[in-house]
């Protein structure tokens, strides 16, 4: 505790760790308490909220901080309280002006009780207060006959400041004892101002004292702590005072940690209380339930029903009780029972649980199930969990759903739904068709880089080996013709060719140029130089200096009498042309190597340049499909116009569509009324034939458009021939149904064509497969197939067909599946597709091979597909 004897404002800033939440608490910024009181009061002040540790824990501290701050205002309130009861408008010299004055009817209501338990400083004499006799009466009385000025030496003025913190302290403690649980007790340091009202500042003198009030328990980092700064009067407290106020404080103290926590044990109450009435509530639920199933179980088994279930109305989202009277089915006898259902007519969420023999009278067996929020109706069966069924009649039991969805809705939602499904694998399939595809794509390239370097070493051998015969011609000069200089060059330097004019055709030209190159003609000509007359020589030598690549072993060159293109004139030695050995070049082995990789890299580079191109291709054939297809969706709806047609023209599903009818060019014409019957998908819609609508004039031309609904029947009805009017409808949360095709063929481009049947095959069947339909194709597999477009060949199966064995391959060509059908008879090893006498023979097998291969893979040849049969053969 620090006293400091130096303002007339008492101040007191609490530091806690724990943080306020609370809607009466302070804002985080600041919070001030002012009071205008008689002297000796206290003054409260909260700091900004950055003078708080947030540390601490909130749920044990918040308590502590409201129980402190309610106990000094309490104290304070006790304090300036006249003897008539009322709160006193006296302000202390240096307390700050304009506050509000506390006139808390909590304090009020009670100040005796703090009165009677307080002890208080400032009488010489440390005992309670009695009667109607009041603490700032006494301060005041003590203030004037004892503070006026003290000087004395600072031993006399020490030890009366410890008398008055130490009386005062005894004050607050017992006037905070019966609010604060000793388990909460936090580490505070109080700070105390000891200084008379009228005494002047100058005369104010200061000592401090410091105590630690710490629970013994508490570990170190849960201590917490507060300031507060009281302003009280001084007086002369004796020795034995101060020791009986100390062994006070510590009596307090002992006795605050052992009272229990009264708040802390009216909430356990209150906790056992609802606890309590909870449970009771539970328990006659449980004896209505038994009650309600005792009365179910007597009037089903009265009128002999099999089932019952509770409670009577089901509603969605709840837990429904499905009851079976086990001796009234043909599950009479068996051990196990089980309820196997869905919900809405078998179409959603369908659940298996095992039933209990319950505790009722009879043989009445139970199972729980939880009802779906989306469900109207529960429909079930029971069977022993093999072949034991109890059906009702084979007509199923159901039991009708409250609070749920509607029928209509629930089509909506499970299209919805089937629509999410769909869309859910598709992604997965699509997801799995990527990573096959990027599977695909890497050992294709994997393969072609082991073909590029396998290519690469073909070349470079057959280079090499051509290369030899002109290296065993290749001399270091010709005596007499040419010659070099200096004669032990190397490679990636210079040297001087010397030649003799007057040794070949060119002895009466003009000019002399050289065109060379290296390595036979590597690079092609790439050497082209004039040759000046060599002076240093004797006879008719000329000279021209030229670079040597670094990876030449060997120099190749012819003379002219010109620059290449202008030259007419050459010494080739005849026709052989000049070779000379470079002396000190790169090692035959490394030099090779080099190539290889450099014809490797070309050849890479041309492939990615080919494979672009496919690609561009691809795209620019996919981009044409797409233009297509609108155009013939335009030129579709455009032959019909004339008669039929809508706006938008784009139709989308859910959205209003106008539709438009022209009686005049139909057979409709000239009658009165025109009703038009509609529905969707071909018929097949869940809402089935729709009422008619009828076609009013529209103004323009001689259309009408369908507006009013009606109710008519029979009439003259315009089909279009029997195939009805069709408009493709976007957007849709369903997909229309994709065809099963199969197209039974003896040519495919480009892998088997001869003619123009195996590009039809291939460009109709990807048509078909890009609208959505499921296309296969059947081809025998012959021995002249062109392999390299057939991807993924694996044989999946074999039949036979009466004593021959027919093997059954599939692959992958321009992205469509194909079976093919390979006999070991050797019917197709033949070499060709055509041409053989036998081809009506070969052909006649390939056709029942199909039907065979179709039938064993369990489909029917003349139901669920689509057979593309093409040219005679198939």
């Amino acid at each position: 505790m620090v006293v400091m004897a130096s303002s007339s404002v008492v101040a007191v800033s609490l530091n806690w760790k724990a943080s306020m939440e609370t809607a009466a608490t302070p804002p985080l910024d600041a919070l001030l308490f002012d009071t205008s009181h008689c002297q000796a009061c206290l003054s409260v002040k909260l700091l900004p909220f950055d003078s708080f540790s947030l540390k601490g824990r909130y749920a044990k501290h918040q308590s502590v901080y409201e129980s402190s701050h309610k106990r000094i205002i309490r104290a304070a309130n006790s304090r300036r309280k006249s003897g008539n009861g009322k709160l006193t408008s006296a302000t202390p010299r240096k307390q700050l002006s304009g506050g509000p004055q506390w006139k808390s009817t909590e304090l009020q209501e009670r100040h005796e009780e703090v009165s009677m338990d307080s002890r208080v400083a400032g009488t010489g004499n440390v005992k309670k207060m009695q009667g109607e006799e009041r603490i700032p009466e006494k301060l005041a009385r003590e203030s004037d006959s004892k503070l006026t000025l003290i000087k004395s030496s600072e031993e006399n003025q020490q030890m009366r400041l410890n008398h008055s913190f130490l009386a005062e302290e005894r004050y607050i403690t017992d006037t905070i004892q019966n609010d604060v649980p000793g388990e909460e007790l936090e580490k505070s340091t109080f700070t105390i101002d000891a200084t008379e009202k009228d005494a002047p500042s100058e005369e104010v003198e200061t000592s401090t004292v410091t105590i630690d009030v710490t629970e013994n328990d508490a570990p170190s980092e849960d201590v917490e702590t507060s300031s507060v700064t009281i302003f009280a009067t001084e007086r002369d407290i004796s020795k034995e005072e101060v020791d009986g106020t100390r062994q006070s404080h510590l009596a307090v103290l002992e006795n605050m940690k052992k009272q229990p926590d009264v708040e802390e044990a009216l909430a356990q109450k209150r906790e056992k209380e609802v606890f309590l009435e909870e449970e009771v509530l539970r328990l006659a639920q449980i004896e209505a339930q038994k009650l309600d199933l005792l009365k179910l179980v007597e009037a089903n088994s009265f009128a002999g029903n099999k089932v019952f279930f509770y409670p009577q109305t089901v509603r969605a989202g709840s837990e429904v009780q499905i009851f079976l009277n086990r001796s009234t089915t043909v599950l009479v006898n068996q051990p196990r029972i089980i309820i196997m259902g869905a919900f809405n007519d078998w179409r959603w969420i369908p659940f298996s649980v095992g039933m209990q023999k319950s505790d009722l009278p009879g043989d009445w067996w139970v199972c729980s199930v939880q009802v779906p929020r989306e469900a109207y109706k529960i429909d079930f069966v029971f069977f022993n969990g093999e072949n034991i069924y109890e059906n009702n009649a084979t007509n199923d039991f159901f039991v009708l759903v409250e609070g749920g969805m509607m029928k209509g809705e629930f089509e909506d939602f499970l299209i919805e739904e089937k629509r999410k499904e769909a869309e859910r694998l598709a992604a997965e399939q699509a997801e799995k068709e990527r990573i096959a595809a990027e599977e695909h794509k890497r050992a294709e390239i994997k393969a072609a880089e082991e073909a590029d370097k396998a290519e690469a070493v073909r070349i470079v051998k057959e280079q090499r080996e051509r290369e030899q015969l002109f290296i065993r011609k290749a001399v270091k000069n010709m005596e007499g013709v040419w010659k070099f200089e200096p004669s032990n060059f190397c490679a990636g330097g210079t040297v001087n060719i010397f030649y003799c004019r007057s040794s070949g055709p060119l002895a009466f030209s003009k000019e002399i140029w050289i065109h060379g190159g290296y390595n036979n003609w590597q690079d092609s000509v790439s050497i082209v130089k004039k040759l000046s007359p060599a002076q240093s020589k004797v006879g008719d030598w000329w000279s021209v200096e030229v670079y040597v690549q670094e990876s030449a072993y060997m120099l190749n060159w012819v003379f002219a009498d010109g620059p290449p293109n202008s030259a007419k004139l050459y010494d080739n030695n005849n026709y052989q042309d000049f070779h000379g050995l470079v002396p000190r070049s790169m090692l035959e082995d490394l030099y090779w190597a080099i190539v290889e990789d450099e014809v490797y890299k070309n050849l890479r580079l041309k492939r990615q340049e080919q494979e672009k191109a496919e690609k561009k291709k691809a795209e620019h054939r996919e981009r044409i499909n797409l233009e297509m297809k609108a155009k013939s969706k335009q030129a579709f709806l455009k032959s019909q116009a004339h008669v039929f047609y809508t706006d938008p023209v784009d139709v989308r599903a859910g959205e209003k569509v106008d539709v438009f009818y022209n009686p005049s060019s139909t057979i409709l014409k000239g009658k009165a009324e025109v009703w038009m019957r509609y529905s969707f998908n071909c018929w097949t819609h869940r809402l089935g034939v729709l009422p008619p609508l009828k076609m009013i004039a529209t103004g323009h031309g001689t259309h009408l458009k369908a507006c009013e609904r009606g109710d008519v029947e029979g009439g003259i009805y315009d089909n279009r021939n029997g195939l009805d009017y069709h408009i493709p409808i976007n957007g849709s949360a369903i997909k229309e149904p994709p065809l099963n095709v199969v197209h039974v063929a003896v040519e495919m481009a480009p892998i088997a064509k001869v003619g123009g049947l195996g590009d039809v095959v291939t460009s109709l069947s990807r048509a078909v497969q890009e609208l959505g339909h499921n296309v296969e194709v059947l081809l025998p597999k012959y021995d002249c197939l062109d392999y390299k477009y057939i991807h993924d060949l694996t044989e999946e199966s074999h039949f036979n067909l009466g004593a021959t064995r027919v093997k059954v391959w599939n692959g992958k060509v321009e992205g469509l599946n194909v079976h093919f059908l390979e006999p070991e008879n050797g019917m197709f090893w033949v070499g060709c597709i055509y041409g053989r006498r036998d081809d009506a023979a070969r052909f006649n097998f390939f056709c029942q091979a199909s039907l065979e291969f179709l039938l064993r893979r369990g489909q029917n040849p003349v139901s669920k597909k689509m057979y593309h049969i093409s040219f005679w053969t198939s």
